[in-house]
């Protein structure tokens, strides 16, 4: 039998004569499997050259969680901690196992979860309590003690700010309010920064969590980690942060991930965790996604200027899982990375789909939703469509699901098969067998499906530069578990760079920019970003904030 608080080292096994490849991966899946960390796909299929049973067999491939994902559940936490992780490489889920298994070993110990993503809460307390089951079947966990909530948080929406706002009677200010006042600043940076000058006064205030969890790290700028620092106890054994982020899927232009020096001072430890293996997204999307969200092959007019969108430094590159197969990382110098923990799937990202008008995009999505449903052994839960024209979310939801239901009424398949809407008003993002989720892709980070659409690609501008979409689009892509699609006015550069992306054998290769390009990419992100601030910071709050926020807008414009 395991005992379940001793690390285990799978490479341990490997190379032993006595085990099979086989075994050794069966055994590998059913420690997993033990862990609540992997699912079984039990649907039947007619075929198998159909999509489900490519769906299924990829859902039961034997993933093989490295040592340091496997293990980081069980250690203890004696440091602050930071996790970089690629989409898909398990950082929610590792981060809430790690939280039960605290929580059943210290249950009297205060814990907070922070998220930036509205739509995750209902899921990430049901995998929680999972979680927490198995090492507690028969008890619940104390919700009194554990806190999972959004950062911000509002009227009948409890979130870490609000809360701490309540327990050191300190003035809340919701979105309208701090919007008036911050001249320009982050809304939510500022109302951090108010609240901790404030704590700060409060001499008698000794924090209120042992320990803080902060996911979608990335979304938060630097005063929201020192609010989160200023309301830890300071305890011998307790008192630390751990964070996880992805520098690529940062949707807010005026945030950046501040370095640890920033966030903790020079003197103090915080331990550094890569999870560098996506078990989402194969190779072929990440790779892809990567390449875009990093403008590696965009075509750029003036051969003086780099493709590249997004600077990320040599470290980050090697730590989200790739290798260096061409020249230093010097200026002028050719890179060339791929992949080491991946191996290519033969699933290929098909062409985007160009369609300048909405109502023939809707009808061409819907067909193939239906054929699939139909044909090729798919679920309604298998799929998520995510819209890039998160501004029109609910009356494109209303075409597109008006469409869906006409086609739908005229086949055999179950009436009850629907177009789920995720938004402000309706954030859970809970699936179930008859619906199809329909989102942004603010609300879809931190989920997944087996199949993405991502549709109304309409969004880039003058050039194909834009930094922040394109992070959506990253962020979007890497979404898909097995296949994604992309249907929309401008999809014809990322036609382009998704081909030139498979011809490069999914590998990145780019000339490595020099240090006035790497100053022209961040000034160029700047100006790009600032046209986006207000509605991409907004995308996440909750809906009666949402409101106060288009009243505002409303009012400016009628001016």
């Amino acid at each position: 039998l395991l005992n379940t608080s001793t690390e285990l080292s799978l490479e341990t096994f490997e190379g032993n004569d006595i085990l099979s490849d086989e075994t050794l991966l069966k055994v590998n899946r059913a420690i997993q499997q033990s862990f609540n960390l992997t699912k079984t796909d039990d649907r039947e299929i007619s075929s198998e050259a159909t999509l489900g049973s490519l769906i299924k067999k990829r859902n039961n491939y034997i993933g093989k969680y490295d040592e340091t994902q496997f293990n980081m559940v069980h250690s203890t936490i004696d440091s602050h901690q930071r996790i970089r992780g690629l989409a898909g490489s398990g950082k929610t889920i590792l981060m809430l196992k790690k939280m039960a298994y605290l929580h059943f070993q210290e249950p009297d110990l205060k814990i907070a979860f922070v998220f930036y993503t509205t739509s995750l809460r209902s899921s990430m307390i049901k995998m929680f309590t999972d979680f927490y089951k198995d090492y507690d079947r028969y008890n619940e966990p104390n919700f009194e003690n554990i806190k999972i909530f959004h950062s911000w948080g509002g009227k009948g929406s409890r979130g870490f700010y609000s809360d701490i706002c309540e327990q050191t009677d300190s003035e809340y200010l919701n979105y309208g309010e701090a919007i008036g006042k911050a001249d320009g600043e982050d809304p939510f940076e500022f109302v951090c920064k108010n609240l901790h000058e404030e704590l700060k006064k409060q001499l008698d205030y000794k924090g209120t969590y042992d320990f803080i969890f902060i996911d979608e790290a990335q979304d938060f700028g630097i005063n929201f980690f020192h609010l989160a620092l200023k309301t830890l106890k300071r305890n011998v054994n307790t008192g630390f942060l751990i964070y996880a982020y992805d520098e690529l899927q940062s949707l807010r232009a005026q945030v950046s991930i501040p370095s640890k020096v920033d966030i903790f001072g020079e003197s103090t430890s915080c331990k550094d965790i890569n999870l560098d293996t996506s078990y989402r997204a194969p190779k072929e999307i990440l790779t892809t996604a990567h390449a875009i969200g990093l403008g590696v092959y965009r075509d750029v007019d003036d051969s003086s200027e780099t493709p590249l969108v997004n600077f990320v430094d040599e470290t980050t590159l090697l730590d989200m899982g790739y290798k260096n197969i061409g020249q230093d990382f010097k200026a002028g110098n050719r890179i060339v990375l791929e992949r080491i923990n991946e191996s290519n799937t033969g699933i290929e990202i098909d062409a985007p789909i160009h369609v300048s008008k909405r109502v023939d995009q809707n009808k061409i999505v819907a067909e193939e939703i239906i054929r699939l449903l139909r044909e090729e052994d798919v679920k309604a839960s298998d799929i998520m469509l995510i819209d890039m024209d998160g501004n029109n979310l609910t009356r494109n939801y209303n075409q597109f699901s008006k469409s869906f239901d006409s086609l739908l009424f005229n086949t055999e398949l179950d009436k009850n098969i629907h177009i789920k809407l995720v938004s402000g008003k309706t954030p859970s993002m809970t699936k179930s067998e008859t619906a199809i989720i329909y989102t942004t892709v603010f609300r879809a980070k931190g989920n997944e499906a087996n199949l993405v659409y991502l549709i109304n690609c309409n969004k880039i501008q003058t050039s194909n530069r834009n930094s922040t979409y394109r992070n959506e689009i990253f962020t979007a892509m890497t979404r898909a578990k097995v296949k994604v699609w992309l249907y929309g006015e401008t999809v014809d550069f990322l036609k382009d760079e998704i081909e030139a992306t498979r011809d490069h054998d999914y590998k990145l290769e780019f000339i490595y920019p020099t240090e006035q390009q790497k100053e022209s990419i961040r000034i160029m992100g700047d100006s790009d970003e600032k046209l986006e601030n207000n509605i991409i910071a907004a995308q996440e709050l909750p809906v009666e904030i949402l409101e106060q926020l288009l009243k505002q807008k409303l009012g400016s414009k009628n001016d």
